[in-house]
């Protein structure tokens, strides 16, 4: 403290004790500023405060990164449905209702496929080796059946007459029946006739109709579409009822069958 009662040197400030006090202790002063000076070629800084956490302290030093430590970070809102999640179950009935569905499903396709492949099989079957034989025996009934037919005509001039039961006498190994009767194989034959004409149908082991017409003379008792003249007509087709009263639209072949 100065004698004289005032401050012993510039800066110097008076407390609340009555003393003297220098300048950089006063409250308001700033800290002083550190003096930097430049460093010697091979000289290093010394360690600062928080060394070795992302900041190198030599040339050597490994880099280090920062911590982790922190608020957590958001990542969206929480995916659902995933594995973890509990699955969803179709309950008894549902899955009894299904199978249900699905074999009545089944049936129909089926129901479906057979005939079409059994229809297809037998088209198939009349152009091998098998059907040309299976055919070849139906075109001999038929042939059979129509020289019987030709000799009751001579016997008495007409067709009119000739039912199955008197064709049957004439001719036992062959089976004859009425027109709208039809035939299951070759040696069972359907017959129709009128006056003036008759016509003789069977049906060979491969599903083939065949059919022979004889005219002896054109009248109007004859079915619309079959040939008028005098002759002997012969045609064939691939039908699942072959008989007398339904007949094809030909073409009809004079004297010959058109298949072998």
């Amino acid at each position: 403290m100065n004698a004289s009662g005032g401050p012993p040197g510039p800066g110097w400030w008076e407390a609340s004790d009555g003393r003297w006090y220098p300048p950089e202790q006063h409250p308001a002063a700033a800290p002083p500023t550190p003096a930097f000076t430049a460093l010697a070629p091979g000289m290093s800084l010394p360690p600062m405060a928080g060394a070795g956490v992302g900041i190198p302290t030599g040339p050597s030093a490994p880099f280090r990164p920062p911590p982790t430590s922190g608020p957590p970070i958001y990542a969206g809102p929480p995916i659902y449905g995933t594995m973890d999640s509990p699955k969803a179950k179709i309950p008894t009935w549902g899955v009894a209702l299904i199978c249900v569905g699905a074999a009545f499903l089944l049936l129909i396709v089926l129901a479906i496929a057979i005939p079409t492949f059994l229809g297809v099989h037998e088209v198939a079957d009349s152009n091998d080796a098998v059907g040309t034989a299976a055919n070849r025996a139906a075109q001999s009934d038929l042939n059979t059946a129509l020289t019987i037919s030709k000799a009751y005509y001579a016997n008495h001039q007409t067709f009119a007459g000739m039912t199955p039961a008197v064709l049957q006498q004439m001719e036992p190994p062959l089976t004859f029946v009425g027109p709208t009767e039809p035939s299951t194989n070759a040696d069972m034959i359907s017959v129709g006739s009128v006056d003036q004409a008759a016509l003789l149908v069977n049906r060979s082991s491969v599903g083939q109709c065949w059919y022979v017409l004889v005219v002896v003379e054109a009248n109007d008792q004859q079915s619309p579409g079959l040939p008028t003249a005098p002759g002997t007509y012969f045609t064939s087709d691939h039908r699942p009822v072959c008989d007398a009263a339904d007949l094809p639209a030909g073409p009809w072949t004079p004297n010959a069958f058109p298949l072998s």
